[in-house]
């Protein structure tokens, strides 16, 4: 009876497609608990993806494949149960990976690096930016969907150029697009984002932020990174850097503090005593602090920190930190390294979801930076 109830008899290739198919039935079941045990949402539809993949190369003929690809979905299963830890109220879970789908094959024939994310305050768009392995940082563009997150396209026109850097993009609730762009005095653009055809339309350059500043002599560059705009608009977090200069090519950074702007009309205003106060508790002497991301209410603020001495050590070994305050008129308090991220990768651009739930961010990879998240 046993041996009736199993299918014995049937030739190897015949039991392994009937294996294949259990598994793909098991692997439906799996997928659904862990959905409803609340884990990532894209992690759960790459999963379904995959085991639609195998279901689909099995109906093919293809079924050792479809084995193989059943077995890498079981161990990722198995890992998101053994990294589920008892839940402690505003902590981060364990990391996943973001993924694009349609993304441009970039350097070495894989998809472009995708780095400095930043989710809409509608939650639909996913912009980031290319990084150098491409040759250039340019400014793409992915959108949400029932399966998670495709491609749609670069961002313009009249934003990306092959000779300049663009990169860092963030967006107020009035569709305004801002971003880093190496070729301006300021270093900061704008454009209004066009959510029907992912467009954008009258780029501009933007006034009040402290100047770039080229020192030939001294051989170093100063100037801005990491714009980040309050939901609402009224503020603007930036990194203030200093790079090493070799001839007339930038090199190594080797400071950054944070600071903001404040909004008035079309230009934007910096009062450092006001910046001093508010980040006492953020900014280091030593240890660099840029790539701001603030939450929707503006009373928590996630950063990037690179610890200079890793960095001398030409081991680049940073963390992603967050700091809370009371008001908005209040200075942010000591910040608190977001473990789940880890101390030990080269972790960069956090970008808190609209909702507060989410925290994206990039991290290298084989050699390219790839977009990952955690959730509370």
């Amino acid at each position: 009876m046993a041996a009736l109830l199993l299918g014995a008899g049937g030739s190897p290739e015949q039991e392994l497609a009937r294996k294949v198919r259990i598994q793909n039935a098991v692997a439906f079941g799996a997928i659904t608990r862990l959905g409803r045990d609340g884990h990532d949402p894209e992690f759960i539809a790459d999963l379904e993806a995959r085991r639609q993949r195998a279901e689909a190369l099995a109906a093919e003929g293809q079924v050792p494949a479809a084995a193989r690809l059943l077995a890498a979905l079981f161990e990722d299963v198995r890992k998101a149960v053994e990294d589920a830890e008892p839940e402690i109220p505003g902590a981060f879970g364990a990391p996943v990976r973001v993924r694009i789908a349609g993304l441009p094959v970039g350097a070495r024939r894989s998809p472009i690096s995708t780095e400095e994310p930043f989710v809409s305050r509608d939650g639909r768009w996913l912009f980031f930016n290319s990084g150098e392995q491409e040759g250039n940082k340019d400014l793409h563009v992915a959108e949400r969907t029932p399966r998670g997150w495709r491609y749609r396209a670069e961002i313009g026109p009249g934003v990306n150029d092959a000779t300049e850097v663009q990169g860092n993009p963030s967006m107020d609730r009035e569709g305004r697009l801002y971003w880093i762009e190496s070729s301006t005095d300021s270093m900061v653009r704008r454009a209004s984002f066009d959510a029907t055809t992912a467009k954008v339309a009258g780029v501009s350059d933007i006034a009040g932020f402290p100047s770039k500043e080229v020192r030939l002599f001294a051989q170093e560059i100063e100037g801005n990174m990491g714009v980040e705009l309050a939901a609402d608009g009224s503020l603007a977090f930036f990194s203030r850097a200093q790079w090493d200069l070799n001839g007339l090519s930038i090199g190594l950074i080797e400071r950054s503090d944070l600071g903001f702007a404040t909004r008035q009309g079309d230009r934007f205003v910096v009062d450092e005593a006001e910046v001093a106060r508010i980040l006492a508790n953020v900014n280091t002497e030593t240890d660099l602090e840029y790539a701001a991301s603030i939450s929707e209410d503006g009373l928590e603020l996630f950063f990037t920190r690179l610890p200079k001495a890793a960095l001398d050590a030409g081991k680049p070994q940073s963390m992603i930190l967050r700091a809370t305050r009371t008001s908005m008129d209040a200075p942010f308090d000591p910040p608190e390294v977001v473990e789940a991220i880890g101390r030990t990768h080269f972790v960069e651009g956090p970008a808190i979801s609209p909702d507060g739930r989410s925290l994206y961010y990039h991290q290298r990879e084989d050699g390219k930076f790839r977009l990952f998240r955690v959730t509370r």
